[in-house]
């Protein structure tokens, strides 16, 4: 009996984790033809005229096939995989409802020293692997009964999202000479916190703050993850993972599985994997002498901030990227007195990618979607003059990232990545904005950061492949290539010309710092001595510039760039990750890449016609979603389909409402492949319709038999640029329902109900929306507008039910009083022709406190102000039941005059909601609920409300 209960409220949880799982990174063109490659493992499907990267990704994924699943014993089914190559989004990913995997050829400009195909090829495919281990025992009875939405649900309600990308950044860095457990920046953050803070509590760790900087599920994960093997064997997690898929209906699986191999439940493993990580990191940082060093930005312990890429403009002015906790993403001109001045908010940069100047202008890249596919984009680069203030945009028609500027300011090189995913470096001509030279990258390398030499006749670079990176010249003038530091796995990054030398950082001795190759004598030097990590470098009248960072974020540094302060790298100890290499020892071997041999698949035509149907999940019940909210639910069941390209959602099933009066099959399909989007549904089924007679002494019902069509129309339009996230849509809908009466309970009051009634209705509504990009820590946006408008008819019912309306709503926000404190103005109007009969449900927002079906009403001016603000950060866990992130707080004011029956009416209401922000159980899904309390001073009324709400896109 207990097991049933949980049984019965974990499929409750599927209902909305489910939902959550039927991820979509959006669609391609319309006009792109798809091709196919099916091996025994994997089915890769790609954009007609990529094979070559097809052919690359299918010989990746089959050759590391054996090696991803050993130390979870388990060789998984075959999947989809998707490339996507049209998009400047640069990232991997696996999901479950449906399941498939989606790979971008995007490689970021901060790549590690690992090939970006290699990388994803192990990282994306381990998460296949411990998805599909989990479907067995009872979970795959559960699969049985809900389809692969139970995997999803089993995965993410009970397996920590730490443990599965901990897991697939630890087995990344086992199989391979790099991954992200070698690179001393993904550990920073952790590092800089454990010895300057203190280790947090483990609901802090993996849900974060609002109050202090928290690294990441990815650096969390690896160090529980990495250190439990280390500690227990490669099979511990096997066999944890083997448990709570065979398990999931006990109390708390995971812990028990943990308990069962490790004697730790995961709060007191994460505690003691950390400070066993700690004491290597303490001797690590104990054995430097860490150099002094001047700071241009002040640290404050209440506010994490990361100042990158600084560079001096003059000796008054220094230009830098700021973001943090309380900043989003932009780009800022610091005074010699600590005065910052925005010059740009840089909503759609890619993070971290380099911003560059010449002291004259600056330039840096940003992301341009589509206007309707979410996955194709080109890059814009963006010219920003300090003489003016003013700022130019280039469309440039192509994916290219990390532009730099020439020292005359005539010339723009960046690197492109182009229709076939091969890389080159262009140079624009800055006049004419047009391309005067490409050089293609030899042997398909990544190129990262190039940055021009003092007559702009050199760039140097860093090129990526398989076999690490190499610090690279390329003679503009002859093409020709001089390689500095031959393929290696240490993280260089960001190289620039100072006199003689290329300064770059460098991951060398285990924490980054600044090094110098001089290129007449080809020594190497290191600059900097870093406690933590510095980047970032760049040199103005002989000061390095640079990025330090601290337990408080990046900081700017600057030191004089004196070569008899400098150390040869011969006297550095270079790192050896030891834990990194107890991971490679557990493995057979570390794959060599260099040893695949390229086999050739054979290839075919995909017909998304033929693949529009792909059913995944099903449930003994029916729940429709929309947006972050259950809309609908009831007794029934439901079956799913969404195309491996995204492009058909349908479900069909039978629903019963929960007041049951209404019982109908319905199928529901919405295409979104097409310019337009499409969506129909329709019902048949079984309407009940319940009236009072006789002074509401008589209660009847009539049931009918209905049918039920509807379809929309609709245009969504992006034209996000800049900081603003701009969103325009226009839709067109159609409904109609037609009632034919079969019995009514009572036949005394058989007249009273209509043999036959129908509603049609014919609605359009134009939407706009302006908002600008938010700080972690906003609540509700700091600036923006919306506007909704729209009007519906009734042409096409033949009884007269349902008449015009009308109606306009407009939302604007500004700025509070206080950083993260936000104002929202409110104003609506709705009209209606008639209401003798039938009302649609109000369109526009009725003051609180009063509810919207106690007036039948004409017309309705509607307006409210919203202050909302921040009130504490408490961090606050109690045991594994509550963490609270947020306490916050609206004040409001609502106002509407409503005509009722020729009478207008003057509604006011003032009052307070108080949110919080919390987890439960936890469980990743992010919470928000508390108490509204409502006055309306006309009746002297007080009224007090719980408001709660699930983010199930904030998992």
């Amino acid at each position: 009996m207990k097991h049933l209960f949980v049984l019965c409220i974990f499929s409750l949880f599927v209902g909305f984790t489910a939902q959550s799982q039927y991820f979509s990174w959006g669609t391609e063109p319309a006009s792109i033809r798809w091709k196919q490659i099916q091996t025994d493992n994997f089915q890769v499907i790609y954009p007609k005229g990529q094979d070559s990267i097809a052919q690359r990704f299918t010989n990746l994924l089959e050759y590391v096939y054996d090696a991803c699943g050993k130390t979870l014993g388990h060789a998984p089914a075959k999947i989809s995989v998707i490339l996507h190559t049209n998009s400047a989004i640069t990232n991997g990913s696996v999901a479950w409802a449906p399941k498939r995997m989606d790979i971008f050829d995007v490689v970021p400009q901060d790549q590690i020293s690992m090939g970006w195909l290699e990388m994803l090829a192990i990282h994306e495919f381990r998460h296949v692997v411990q998805f599909d281990k989990l479907n067995q025992g009872l979970t795959k009875i559960l699969y049985f009964l809900l389809g692969e939405q139970a995997v999803g649900g089993v995965g993410g309600l009970l397996l920590p999202s730490w443990f599965f990308e901990g897991d697939a950044v630890a087995t990344e860095t086992a199989l391979s000479l790099s991954g992200r457990g070698r690179q001393p920046e993904f550990s920073m953050g952790l590092r800089a916190q454990l010895i300057e803070k203190k280790q947090y509590t483990y609901a802090k760790a993996y849900f974060g703050s609002y109050k202090h900087y928290v690294p990441n599920h990815y650096e969390m994960g690896y160090v529980v993850v990495a250190n439990t093997r280390d500690t227990f064997g490669p099979e511990v997690w096997d066999k944890t993972v083997t448990r709570v898929a065979r398990r999931p209906h006990t109390i708390k699986p995971f812990n028990k599985a943990l308990k069962q191999q490790t004697k730790y439940n995961k709060r007191y493993l994460y505690y003691t994997m950390f400070q066993k990580q700690l004491v290597q990191w303490k001797l690590d940082y104990e054995r430097e002498i860490h150099k002094s060093y001047d700071t241009l930005t002040k640290r404050n312990p209440k506010e994490f901030t990361n100042y990158v890429h600084p560079q001096r403009i003059s000796d008054t002015y220094v230009v830098a990227e700021k973001r943090g906790l309380g900043d989003a993403s932009k780009i800022v001109l610091i005074s010699k007195e600590g005065y910052e001045k925005t010059i740009a908010h840089t909503a759609f940069k890619q993070a971290y990618e380099r911003i560059h100047t010449n002291g004259e202008f600056l330039v840096w890249a940003e992301a341009n979607q589509h206007i309707r596919w979410e996955l194709k984009g080109t890059s814009d680069i963006y010219i920003y003059s300090f003489a003016s203030g003013k700022t130019k945009r280039v469309k440039t028609g192509l994916r290219v990232f990390s532009p730099c500027i020439s020292q005359l300011g005539d010339k723009i090189a960046a690197v492109e990545i182009d229709a076939r995913s091969m890389y080159s470096i262009v140079v624009f001509n800055s006049a004419t904005k047009e391309i005067i030279a490409r050089y293609p990258s030899p042997n398909q390398e990544y190129i990262l950061t190039p940055s021009w030499n003092h007559d702009a006749t050199k760039l140097v670079y860093i090129a990526v492949s398989s076999q690490g990176k190499r610090l690279v010249e390329l003679n503009t003038q002859t093409g020709e290539r001089t390689e500095y530091i031959g393929a290696i796995h240490d993280d260089l990054q960001n190289p620039i010309y100072w006199k003689e030398y290329i300064v770059y950082s460098s991951s060398y001795s285990g924490v980054d710092n600044i090094y110098a190759y001089n290129t007449l004598s080809r020594q190497i030097f290191r600059v900097t001595v870093a406690k933590f990590g510095a980047r970032y470098p760049s040199v103005y009248h002989n000061v390095l510039l640079y990025s330090d960072y601290t337990s408080d974020g990046y900081m700017i540094a600057q030191i004089p760039a004196d070569e008899r302060s400098w150390h040869s790298i011969d006297v550095v100890r270079k790192a050896k990750y030891e834990l990194a290499e107890s991971l490679s020892n557990q493995e057979p071997a570390k794959i060599d890449f260099s040893a695949m041999k390229d086999s050739v698949y054979a290839s075919k035509s995909y017909s998304k016609l033929l693949h529009m149907f792909n059913i995944h999940s099903w449930m003994p019940f029916y729940m429709e979603y929309n947006g972050n909210q259950v809309s609908d639910q009831g007794l029934g069941f439901q079956i799913n389909s969404q195309d491996k390209l995204g492009t058909t959602l349908t479900t069909a099933g039978y629903r019963q409402s929960m007041n049951n009066s209404r019982k109908a099959g319905f199928v529901k399909v919405q295409y979104i492949g097409m310019f337009p989007t499409l969506e129909m549904e329709y019902q048949n089924g079984y309407q009940t319709i319940t009236e009072t007679f006789n002074n509401d002494m008589d209660t009847v019902q009539a049931l009918y038999h209905l049918k039920q069509i509807g379809g929309a129309v609709s245009i969504p339009l992006n034209f996000s640029t800049r900081s603003y996230h701009r969103l325009l849509s226009f839709t067109g809908q159609l409904f109609y329902a037609a009632y034919d009466k079969i019995e009514v309970d009572n036949p005394v009051y058989d007249a009273n109900f209509k043999e036959f009634f129908d509603v049609g209705v014919v609605a359009y509504t134009a939407s706009f929306a302006n908002i600008l990009q938010q700080s972690p820590r906003d609540i509700m946006p700091q600036l923006g507008q919306m506007l909704q408008i729209g009007y519906g008819h009734a042409p096409l019912q033949a009884t007269e039910i349902y008449k015009e309306y009308a109606y306009g709503a407009t939302k604007l926000f500004v700025p509070g009083f206080m950083k993260h404190h936000s104002i929202e103005l409110y104003g609506a109007y709705e009209w209606y022709a008639d209401t003798s009969f039938y009302t649609i449900q109000s369109m526009i927002q009725m003051p609180r406190g009063f509810l919207t079906e106690s007036y039948v009403r004409k017309d309705m001016i509607s307006a409210h102000c919203n202050y909302t603000f921040p009130v504490w950060y408490p961090d606050f866990a109690w045991t594994s039941l509550l963490y609270v992130k947020r306490l916050y707080a609206t004040v409001f004011v609502d106002y509407a005059r409503v005509d009722i029956l020729n009478t207008n009416a003057d509604l006011v209401s003032v009052g307070l909601e108080s949110m919080l922000n919390f987890h439960m159980f936890h469980i990743q899904v992010p919470l928000t609920a508390g108490p509204r309390i409502t006055v309306i001073p006309r009746d002297n009324a007080i009224s007090v409300e719980f408001k709660a709400a699930i983010d199930i896109n904030g998992m």
